[in-house]
């Protein structure tokens, strides 16, 4: 019995006392910070929803487009390429290749001007 009595002692401390396991804890609903893109639930796009209300950002600058075509003429198209995929991925509207084909306009126009401009100097030079 005194044997007995000294197993059930040792079980009784090497035992762990049994708890009653509590459900997970919910996470709180946190208002999202200001600055965010937001959901927008209530906009529709062709029978779709659109998630997001505002990009995320301002998105990429129009200026390097602009100076890479006129530094580079139609290489600007590459800069103009990445830019508007980049601009599409955030959802804002794709005003660089507008950006790319003014500039090309502009310097194709002020090119032909001066080729005009010295053709005609050129020949009036020549008539004197």
């Amino acid at each position: 019995m005194n044997a007995e009595r000294q197993v059930q002692d040792i079980w009784q401390t090497t035992q762990q006392p049994q708890y009653q396991a509590r459900p997970a804890p919910q996470p709180q609903y946190q208002p999202p910070h200001p600055g965010y893109a937001q959901p927008n639930w209530t906009a529709r796009t062709n029978g779709r929803s659109n998630n997001f209300a505002a990009p995320a950002g301002p998105g990429p600058a129009i200026w390097p487009v602009i100076l890479w075509t006129s530094l580079f003429g139609l290489f600007g198209a590459i800069s103009a390429a990445g830019r508007a995929r980049t601009a599409a991925a955030l959802g804002l509207p794709g005003k660089y290749w507008i950006a790319f084909a003014a500039t090309c306009a502009f310097w194709t126009a002020l090119t032909v001007l001066i080729i005009v401009a010295g053709i005609a100097l050129l020949s009036a030079a020549a008539t004197y």
